[in-house]
């Protein structure tokens, strides 16, 4: 009897912090001062899964599948069965490319996951001052990130979770490390699915490019006639930060059925290299066999190139196993679209 009357108080109270404070914290801006362009490896930017993109990467909140892993550790601790495997693909930008691929098992102690992301730069000639055309090599660039996360349960309602990922990246002969960690908490509340998720990404060490091409000999004193021709020397590059995330997300099952469900998701997201900005979708379902997406991306962020995001996919159960098929496009305005194609399979 003495439980009742604390759910009835706690349920509003969630509703209404879950309404407001997403608009607050994107109405709070620090001023005119922007951080663009003062963090590296921009591709841990990318969010992986199709699902995920289609529903504007509106994810923190959310649970039940592997992309949990990038958007909110915590949300890892949802995913049912003995775990899922997932591989994600999409023609980025410019010719680039991005791959993600990841698998998670949930063992005794919690939900384990391992992934891999990939991010390449096509190959190109190499130019000089005196062969602006090509002096004959050819250079490549790309980016890579080895991640593991893990999440747990602490009750049926909360869930805590964290991941390490070693991130590099390389241009010719020069390259870059660095150690990101990232950090969850989710909590799902007893009305209509509503979930509450926050997390923070990429907190680590800095990068700083590193290689032969760097290094020159050189004369520090031409004018005299001392013993010393000349000395090893090295260009100074800069360090920067990854890019730094914190995200507050909701996700809640608006109308469910036997035939349709109806869910959607709203996150708030400050970049430590960006303002604050708003991700919204939703996603419809039939029979929980075939679904419907859309999304909005970068809302309040002023000069965003496209925002809008739409899909959809296929889910299966075939002898114990789901198979899972998700498309995702995203606008990037006066850019071209990107598509992400993902595969999925429950164990």
């Amino acid at each position: 009897m003495s439980r009742q009357p604390r759910r009835l108080f706690v349920r509003p109270l969630l509703v209404g912090l879950l309404t407001v404070l997403p608009v607050g914290l994107v109405r709070a801006q620090t001023g005119p001062v922007s951080n663009v362009g003062t963090a590296a490896a921009q591709f841990l930017k990318i969010g992986p899964g199709a699902r995920a993109t289609a529903m504007g990467s509106a994810y923190a909140g959310s649970g039940g599948d592997i992309s949990s892993a990038y958007y909110n550790p915590a949300g890892l601790s949802r995913v049912t069965g003995g775990g899922e495997a997932t591989f994600s693909h999409a023609n980025w930008l410019v010719g680039t490319t991005f791959d993600y691929a990841a698998a998670s098992f949930n063992t005794g102690f919690g939900a384990v996951a391992f992934s891999v992301t990939a991010f390449q730069v096509p190959e190109d000639i190499v130019r000089t001052s005196d062969r602006p055309y090509g002096n004959g090599e050819r250079f490549d660039a790309g980016s890579f990130a080895l991640g593991m996360s893990y999440a747990r349960l602490l009750t049926d309602d909360f869930a805590i979770g964290g991941g390490i990922r070693f991130v590099r990246e390389q241009i010719w002969h020069e390259s870059a490390k660095a150690i990101g960690f990232d950090f969850g908490t989710l909590y799902r509340t007893p009305f209509h699915g509503l979930s509450l998720g926050a997390g923070i990404s990429n907190f680590g060490t800095r990068l700083q490019l590193e290689g032969r091409d760097l290094i020159f000999d050189t004369d520090p004193t031409p004018d005299t006639n001392n013993s010393t021709d000349v000395v090893g020397s090295q260009n100074a590059t800069g360090r920067y930060d990854l890019p730094l995330t914190f995200r507050v997300g909701v996700a809640m099952d608006v109308y469910r059925s036997e035939s349709f469900s109806l869910a959607g998701a709203l996150d708030v997201s400050h970049p430590n290299d960006a303002p604050e900005f708003l991700n919204g979708g939703a996603e419809a379902g039939f029979r929980d066999i075939v679904f419907a997406r859309a999304g909005l991306r970068h809302h309040f962020l002023d000069n965003a190139e496209g925002g809008f995001a739409y899909g959809g996919g296929i889910a299966y159960t075939l002898v114990g196993i789901k198979l899972k098929a998700d498309l995702s496009v995203s606008d990037y305005g006066r850019l071209s679209n990107v598509p992400m194609f993902s595969l999925s399979v429950g164990y």
